[in-house]
């Protein structure tokens, strides 16, 4: 429990550092330019506040989908390890259930961050 508690304030630390403390976003985006150069990342050099928006709902949505296909699994095990055990059953189907709304909802996220984006360029364009 300690373990995981000193890595995830030294985690958070190091991410307060690199995007939290510089004093401008001029300076926020060079440092993730050469992070991103260091790194040896692909992609293009082109870091705007929209694209670091972008990324970070992309991958935010990346990490649902996988809580969602782990929710599965985990419901698929409790169901199949039930042998007959009425409350198991329920549980696991109530786990799919539910893990299948939450998947919903985020698809309609999906939906509307892309709507409202797809929007918001197109007033800028004009």
């Amino acid at each position: 429990m300690t373990k995981n508690l000193i890595c995830f304030l030294i985690l958070m630390f190091l991410v307060f550092n690199v995007l939290v403390l510089p004093a401008s976003a001029e300076s926020m985006i060079d440092n993730l330019v050469k992070f991103k150069t260091a790194a040896g990342l692909p992609g293009s050099a082109d870091v705007t506040p929209v694209n670091i928006v972008i990324a970070v709902i992309n991958t935010i949505l990346g990490l649902l989908a996988l809580i969602f296909i782990v929710l599965l699994i985990y419901a698929g095990f409790t169901f199949m390890t039930a042998q007959g055990d009425d409350k198991k059953v329920t549980k696991a189907k109530d786990t799919i259930r539910n893990a299948v709304i939450g998947v919903v909802i985020i698809l309609f996220a999906y939906i509307i961050t892309n709507i409202v984006f797809t929007l918001i360029f197109d007033v800028f364009k004009r």
